[in-house]
Formats: structure tokens, sequence, C-alpha cells
């Protein structure tokens, strides 16, 4: 979960399809955290960014997006592939 992510279910739901975001939330960055980081993957630092305005986003969305944006969170992406499939399932 990072920042492009969620700019990317922004889009997504701006098309018109209606769709819910899974483990894209505080509580999974809480819970993954040992699995962030602070590089690219071109191995690069992730830079801070101004976030944007008007994203189709969940107030929740919106405040995970603006802290991954400006650097209020260690590490500005979590690998979701990390997260056990059970852990997801079980939020379906």
């Amino acid at each position: 979960m990072d920042a492009d992510g969620l700019e990317i279910l922004a889009r997504l739901r701006a098309t018109g399809v209606a769709c819910a975001s899974v483990c894209m939330d505080r509580e999974s960055y809480d819970a993954y955290a040992q699995f962030g980081t602070t590089l690219g993957a071109d191995g690069s630092p992730i830079p801070r960014r101004e976030p944007k305005e008007g994203l189709c986003l969940t107030d929740e969305e919106v405040a995970l997006y603006r802290a991954l944006c400006t650097g209020a969170l260690p590490n500005p992406r979590v690998e979701q592939e990390r997260i056990p499939i059970a852990q997801a399932l079980a939020r379906l």
C-alpha cells in the first residue's frame, strides 16, 4: 500500500467503478509495517510529495494517503503481497 496505489484506486472509482479497497487502511499499515520500505522499485528513495486533492477515496483512505505522501509514517510503502492471504480473505 502506497500513495500511488491509492491514486490508482481513486482513478478507478472516478470512472464509475464501485469498488472497495482491501487491506489499504491504517490498521493494515500498522499491522504489517515491518514489511515497509522507503525505497522504490528501482532502489531509489521514495520522495515525499504534495497530496492531490479531490480524489475518490474514503475519509480513512485519504488520511492514509496524506500520511504516506507527507512522510508522517516511517515507510511510504508497505508490501501488500506480504500480508498473509488468510488475513486478506478474512477482510472480504
